[in-house]
């Protein structure tokens, strides 16, 4: 019986934390935490060989040709699910043309907490919030 309950508890706790993952999904605005404007429109999905994925749809603010090419640049790769958040991946920068290690979640009030860190333990790195957006 004691197992049975447990995994019960198992279950629920996995299903509660794949709702989470699904919130994460969607486009998300990039905000610039310097100036708290948005630059980007970032596209997060799940890919058929089930890990997540951020695909650069929009960059804003800017007619440079430069910045118009990186248009459908990966810069979330191969994210796995792990206790309601994303993690085990990278993030890429393409401005300063640089790969971190990444982990992204949801904060309690909507926005998105991106992580990228030099190190995988997340010690050395930088976070920025994002917004939900209502771009398809």
């Amino acid at each position: 019986m004691k197992k049975f309950i447990f995994g019960c508890i198992l279950a629920i706790t996995a299903w509660v934390a794949n709702a989470q993952v699904d919130k994460i999904l969607g486009p998300w605005t990039a905000i610039d935490p310097d100036t708290d404007k948005p630059y980007a429109t970032v596209l997060i999905y799940k890919s058929s060989n089930g890990l997540y994925y951020g695909k650069l749809t929009e960059i804003l603010d800017s007619d440079d040709p430069a910045d118009q090419k990186l248009i459908g640049t990966l810069i979330i790769r191969d994210m796995k699910e792990e206790d309601g958040m994303l993690k085990g991946g990278s993030i890429y920068d393409p401005e300063e043309n640089k790969t971190y290690h990444g982990k992204i979640s949801l904060t309690k009030d909507g926005r998105l907490e991106m992580r990228g860190s030099l190190d995988r333990w997340g010690l050395l790195g930088a976070t920025e919030y994002w917004k939900r957006s209502n771009k398809k």
